[in-house]
């Protein structure tokens, strides 16, 4: 995996999100204090199908690079998403929807059933060695 130089000391803000339509992908466009921008990916869960040179269901990556699993790496990513700001309306309706599938998200990464997920889609991948 290509080295990645990211501040993780300095405050993580929330800039945008996007939500996609394969399943429950979410991206989460960030820049910190230093004015590193930083993109994060938690691809889908709902299908744990793998194809080859496709990213590969409930996994996390950051600037399009695959996260090890239980990593310091991974820790960091998402001790940083919880303490960043949302830089968004809190006044807003959805402001609260937004948080909590972040939170959702946060949550499955930091879960059992992600290390199963994560055991599974090895042995699917194993079939395209």
């Amino acid at each position: 995996m290509e080295q990645l130089n990211i501040n993780f000391q300095s405050r993580m803000i929330i800039k945008d999100l996007s939500f996609w339509m394969d399943g429950g992908s979410v991206t989460v466009y960030c820049e910190n204090i230093a004015g590193e921008k930083i993109e994060i990916e938690f691809h889908q869960n709902m299908s744990l199908d793998c194809y080859p040179n496709a990213k590969i269901p409930g996994r996390l990556y950051i600037n399009k690079l695959l996260v090890k699993v239980r990593s310091d790496l991974e820790k960091s990513i998402l001790e940083n998403l919880k303490s960043a700001k949302l830089e968004y309306d809190e006044s807003l309706p959805d402001y609260h929807l937004i948080l909590a599938a972040l939170n959702e998200k946060i949550e499955y990464v930091q879960s059992e059933q992600y290390w199963k997920d994560y055991v599974a889609t090895q042995e699917l991948l194993s079939q395209f060695n």
